[in-house]
């Protein structure tokens, strides 16, 4: 009986409105229009939502974190291929450039969406369901892959812009970010010896910051797309560890701080961002004692880089990076090398500084325009989209795909009835199916694991 029952309910959802199924027919009709060679490049992204609006939203939250990731000046927006916004293209040629290193780099990237831990839903096939995906992915999908080279040409576009901007491996993995900060900096074109033997991090900002609450420093560093915005932030503000005390590193008294935050222009214009320790080595997350994200679903999140930093940032000031009141000019410098005050006093200027970072803002501004041309609806006009509002854009993308899942979720990803996505589920006896039959709710890891028993063919 359950098997005849997962037939006839595959079957429905074939003949019906399964997304995936006509996600996958779209994309493999639109890849037949290329020559193999291009088509091995191509990429689909699959939007997901109950509203045109939603779905347009996805296409920006798509186009501003592949863009976001770009190796090339070029912004490039995703083509989407059907009227509905149901699936848009994109290639990997277009964000990695022709250089054959970087575009072997991206290449490796894309894979990362395959890790074993992420066999899931957002995947439209994976190393693991390849023989069962034809009963929801459709009969193209095979073809496509063929068509596209690749195990996974077609992802769900929450899932992708997730992983671009909001897990830090897979992030650093597309950004092309070093382990080590002097081999990041070297890859921006910024010599960072040859600026500090021209005290060049006297020419810092210091306040107290509005994420971490704590007084911080910023370190402007000139590189060929603009400048490196460099944090030095604290985990406790002990004298030794308050640039309040230690202003600049001068006399042969050194400022000791814990963690770094950089904002660096991409060459496209739009903001990058990594982490990185006091002592150079890349971090996945912001340490919990320096900061947290308070904007996340449960206020108390990892900050990791991109996606929580454009979030925090937007937030609390203006296209990416805050205004700052400047502190360090006023501050009296006694006890230091009055030649190293002095070259202070030439070098530090805060208004220069201000209109550094204004550049570098409405740099950022215009590129996201570029990214997200015509994406804002409204009325009967549509418009590119301010910072503010692609961040926007970013999160609902990510949180819709964060948010646990209830039975509700599954019918709006398999764009079905509740009563078709609870037939679906109940094919299993998974305890994260049982939940969901229930009208309970599990977290978006728990569901993808237990996914393959109900809806990937197969039965316990």
């Amino acid at each position: 009986m359950r098997m005849a029952a997962s037939a006839i309910l595959t079957v429905a959802l074939l003949l019906g409105a399964n997304p995936y199924a006509e996600a996958s027919a779209l994309a493999f009709a639109d890849a037949q229009q290329f020559s193999p060679g291009y088509a091995s490049q191509v990429r689909y992204a699959l939007l997901l939502g109950a509203t045109l609006d939603d779905r347009r939203e996805q296409w920006a939250a798509v186009s501003f974190a592949l863009n976001s990731v770009s190796r090339v000046r070029r912004i490039t927006v995703p083509a989407v291929i059907d009227p509905d916004y149901r699936v848009v293209r994109w290639s990997i040629l277009d964000y990695s450039g022709r250089n054959n290193k970087k575009y072997n780099e991206y290449l490796r990237a894309y894979e990362r969406l395959l890790d074993p831990s992420f066999v899931t839903t957002a995947v439209v096939v994976s190393t693991k369901n390849v023989v069962s995906a034809g009963a929801w992915c459709g009969p193209d999908y095979p073809s496509l892959q063929i068509a596209c080279s690749s195990a996974a040409p077609l992802v769900r576009a929450d899932y992708l812009v997730f992983r671009l901007t909001g897990d830090s491996p897979t992030y650093y993995a597309f950004a092309g970010v070093p382990l080590q900060q002097a081999d990041f900096l070297k890859s921006l074109g910024v010599d960072k010896a040859a600026l500090e033997s021209l005290l060049a991090q006297t020419e810092a900002n210091l306040f107290v910051s509005r994420v971490t609450g704590k007084p911080r420093r910023v370190v402007r560093l000139p590189a060929p797309f603009g400048s490196v915005w460099l944090t030095q932030d604290v985990e406790d503000e002990s004298a030794e560890k308050n640039p309040i005390r230690i202003p600049v590193d001068a006399g042969g008294v050194a400022f000791e701080f814990d963690a770094s935050e950089i904002f660096f222009s991409r060459p496209s214009g739009l903001w990058g961002t990594a982490l990185f320790a006091a002592g150079g080595e890349r971090q996945d997350a912001v340490p919990a004692g320096i900061a947290t994200d308070r904007y996340g679903q449960t206020g108390h999140g990892e900050i990791v880089p991109l996606f929580s930093c454009l979030r925090c940032h937007e937030r609390e000031g203006f296209a990416g990076l805050q205004d700052f009141a400047d502190a360090q000019v006023s501050l009296p410098l006694l006890g230091f090398d009055r030649d190293a005050v002095e070259k202070l006093g030439e070098i530090h200027d805060p208004e220069r500084l201000t209109d550094s970072l204004t550049h570098d803002a409405l740099t950022n501004i215009k590129a996201v325009a570029r990214a997200t041309t015509g994406m804002m609806v409204e009325g009967d006009q549509a418009r590119a989209m301010t910072p503010g509002e692609a961040t926007g854009a970013l999160v609902a993308t990510i949180e819709r795909y964060l948010t646990p899942v209830t039975l509700a979720v599954v019918a709006r990803e398999f764009d079905c009835t509740l009563e078709v996505a609870r037939g679906l589920v109940q094919r299993s006896n998974d305890p994260v199916a049982i939940a969901l039959a229930s009208g309970g709710s599990v977290t978006r890891a728990d569901y993808e694991v237990g996914f393959h028993t109900f809806a990937g063919g197969a039965t316990p």
